[in-house]
């Protein structure tokens, strides 16, 4: 079990790189400017999935009811940012979210800008040769956390 000093360092990190998330989206575009903090959650996992996802998963990633993400899809569907589909992979029944060729651009300058950003705010640190290899693990960590969540 990590101690208390991981702990609270991982809560500053999130807190901060949700900073630097917020301003790389007010940098971006107008139309991700208005987004709320949901539908730009949402928009991630949908962006962070390139063969799409199911709707039901979705909902389950994001810790969200079905009725609540289908409307934080929708306005995401409004602003052109993702499309769905139903029946796209396995199962036929199954609604799918994908972002469209608009909102894969708009994803990958926000990505492009949050890491400009990120770069900047660590320029000063001094980061030991492992560092990247950590942060990969407890990346791996969290994700894994979450998708033990999702079932």
């Amino acid at each position: 079990m990590p101690d208390d000093e991981v702990i609270r360092s991982l809560e500053r990190i999130t807190i901060y790189s949700g900073a630097i998330t917020t301003r790389a989206l007010a940098e971006v575009h107008p139309e991700v400017r208005e987004l709320s903090v949901s539908q730009y959650r949402m928009f991630a996992l949908v962006a962070s999935a390139p063969d799409g996802i199911r709707m039901l998963d979705l909902a389950q990633l994001a810790s969200t009811r079905p009725q609540a993400t289908t409307r934080l899809v929708q306005r995401l569907e409004a602003k052109g940012l993702v499309w769905t589909e139903r029946g796209a992979l396995a199962d036929r029944r199954a609604v799918v979210a994908r972002t469209t060729a608009a909102g894969a651009r708009v994803w990958d300058e926000i990505s492009s800008r949050r890491q400009e950003l990120l770069s900047d705010a660590l320029e000063g640190a001094s980061l030991g040769s492992g560092a990247a290899s950590t942060l990969d693990e407890v990346a791996r960590a969290l994700e894994a956390a979450v998708r033990r969540g999702q079932r």
